[in-house]
């Protein structure tokens, strides 16, 4: 008994663990501000903005996420980590730095997590891992022989 009881805790600290690593996130949009500088952002190109910046980043993109390093009235600097191209195709980029023209961007978003989807993921968490946990339980306790008596053969 005293092994499922540990196995029971492990399970729930587990489950713990996994929310809070994948908590849901949300995209907020944001003014553009030297105060964003040092955080995580995603862009939104223009359509101009997109053409513009085929020749640094290839094939027209919809949206350029990364790690604002500045950014003024007239350009952002990004160390970019993705890119997601007009066609729906992702790219992971390495860290290059980057500079958009402010006239390109058409929005800028920070992300935040969101309360209510991380509820519902929380939920869904501990409910799966309380009813693992008690499946176990149940498993274990009808796996053992009552005192006295021989272990029955399955039918």
């Amino acid at each position: 008994m005293r092994r499922s009881i540990v196995s029971a805790v492990t399970a729930t600290s587990l489950a713990a663990s996994l929310l809070v690593s994948t908590a849901c996130q949300t995209y907020t949009s944001v003014d553009l501000s030297p105060s964003l500088s040092g955080k995580d952002v995603r862009v939104s190109l223009s359509r101009a903005g997109a053409g513009d910046l085929a020749s640094t980043l290839g094939a027209p993109a919809d949206y350029v996420e990364g790690h604002l390093v500045s950014a003024t009235d007239s350009v952002v600097v990004l160390q970019m980590t993705s890119l997601t191209r007009m066609n729906g195709v992702e790219d992971s980029w390495n860290g290059e730095s980057v500079r958009i023209p402010a006239a390109d961007i058409s929005r800028v978003e920070t992300t935040r997590i969101s309360p209510t989807r991380s509820s519902i993921l929380a939920i869904a968490i501990i409910g799966g891992a309380y009813l693992a946990g008690r499946s176990f339980l149940k498993g274990a306790t009808e796996a053992t022989p009552t005192a006295g008596q021989p272990p029955q053969a399955p039918n």
